[in-house]
């Protein structure tokens, strides 16, 4: 019994020696140390005199560029790359960090940073066409009818607005936080005050991309000279570019690349950063900065990993492959079915030119059509919008243009033969005066799946097609 009393004294003892080495270690509660990390995050964030740039890389290497000022009443003003407007208007939003079993960085109240994650559904579950395209998830109805399971379009561009921070990703200048959901990347890098001035100054817009190939430039493609190597470019998303150029057998070399808006040391030089280098055998492009433009001329003068370069507008591309008019319609023949476009032709930097979705999610118009021969029991290839009828249970056919092509060395050139109720005035007129331009269109293949009709006329008016 005397050895059991000692034992249980031996142990009591032990037990309160390691109390009072643990009150030595830790002089805080657990909960008074997380409020103080959680603290220094804040004061490092909002010490940064001249705010932060912010890059999101979402799974598939999106990378979407932001500017942040916060302060210390858990506000934040911030910019974003992810539209022009976006890119100059000052947004107020509020943060804070949070212990959720792991410390948080949260963005919670709404702004550009949940933009990207929104799909923006709407009310009746018809369209969720903001952060994924109406060619993926064209709308509940069409996957019901077809016994079809239903995409999930409730994840956006799939990144995130709260962060788990980790202490061994902070350092001064840069902080690097994982988004809970989905796993995206958040990396803080601080601003310096050149870098400031411009987006304050509301002048992050006129960067390569934002401001000249999507505003400036109206042609399709931009044509690319740097020391002798042409490439043409195409911005084909807010985020990704498309390059081609030819190689030593004269055949046509496409690379969709991702890139991030930049801003140089000096404050002068706007530009990008691929997220992968272009490397056509003979230069290496990882760079693309702006050094002046000519506005005469129309030409932006830029520097390549600091060889110097042009960009200017162009009507037709380096080559045109004359093979893809018939691999375009025998697609759709050997797939028994048809091409769409969702939106008809942009036209001088206009998308959606002649308002076939003016009206936005309370239209019944689903898309514009272009059936091969014999789909709809005609000789003729047909032109077709196809709608919705009033209930959004079933799709119709309202009126329909009969209306072939002739391919000629490449283009696409059509003309119209009988008309079923197809309207020659109005927006519909002017789509029909669009197709049948005596020029014709070069087709650019994006997949099997996906062309771009471009005009031959001047390069300013396409349309994408999609099966």
């Amino acid at each position: 019994m005397k050895r059991l009393f000692y034992f249980f004294i031996g142990i009591a003892v032990f037990l309160s020696a390691c109390k009072k080495e643990e009150d030595a270690v830790f002089n805080q509660s657990p909960d008074d140390r997380i409020n103080e990390a959680l603290a220094k995050y804040q004061a490092q964030l909002t010490g940064a005199e001249n705010g932060w740039k912010g890059f999101i890389r979402n799974s598939k290497g999106q990378t979407y560029a932001f500017y942040f000022v916060f302060t210390n009443d858990n506000r934040v003003k911030m910019l974003s790359d992810f539209t022009a407007q976006s890119a100059i208007t000052l947004q107020d939003a509020g943060y804070r960090f949070r212990e959720q079993q792991q410390p948080t960085f949260i963005f919670d109240t709404y702004s550009y940073i949940h933009v990207l994650a929104d799909p923006n559904e709407a009310n009746t579950g018809i369209f969720a066409d903001v952060n994924i395209s109406r060619p993926t998830v064209l709308n509940t109805w069409y996957y019901k009818q077809n016994d079809l399971p239903i995409p999930d379009i409730s994840k956006g561009l799939q990144t995130d607005f709260e962060f788990i921070v980790d202490e061994s990703l902070i350092q001064q200048d840069t902080i690097r936080m994982i988004g809970k959901t989905n796993g995206s990347l958040l990396t803080f890098v601080r601003a310096t005050k050149a870098e400031a001035d411009i987006f304050n100054a509301g002048k992050w817009n006129s960067s390569l991309v934002g401001g000249y190939l999507n505003k400036e430039f109206l042609t399709y493609y931009s044509r690319l000279a740097v020391n002798g190597n042409l490439f043409d470019v195409h911005s084909y998303s807010d985020s990704t570019l498309m390059f081609s150029w030819l190689d030593g057998n004269d055949s046509i070399i496409y690379k969709e690349v991702g890139f991030t808006q930049t801003v140089s040391p000096d404050g002068f030089t706007h530009g990008i950063r691929l997220l992968q280098p272009v490397n056509n055998g003979t230069i290496n492009i990882n760079t693309l900065n702006i050094t002046s433009w000519d506005a005469t001329t129309r030409t932006l003068n830029i520097t390549a990993n600091n060889t110097a370069g042009t960009l200017t507008e162009t009507t037709l591309p380096l080559k045109i492959d004359t093979t893809l008019p018939s691999k375009w319609i025998n697609f759709a023949l050997d797939n028994g079915g048809y091409w769409a476009s969702w939106d008809g032709f942009y036209v001088n930097g206009t998308r959606d030119a002649y308002n076939n979705n003016k009206d936005g999610i309370n239209t019944r118009y689903f898309y514009l059509s272009y059936f091969p021969a014999d789909v709809l029991g005609s000789q003729y290839n047909a032109l077709a919008p196809i709608f919705l009828n009033s209930t959004y249970t079933t799709l119709t056919l309202d009126y329909i243009q009969e209306m072939p092509f002739t391919d000629s060395l490449g283009y696409l050139k059509f003309s119209l033969q009988t008309n079923f109720g197809y309207p020659t005035t109005g927006d519909p007129g002017l789509t029909l005066s669009q197709f049948i331009i005596p020029e014709g269109y070069y087709l650019v293949r994006l997949d099997d799946g996906h062309y771009d009709m471009v005009s031959a006329k001047d390069g300013k008016a396409w349309l994408s097609w999609f099966f």
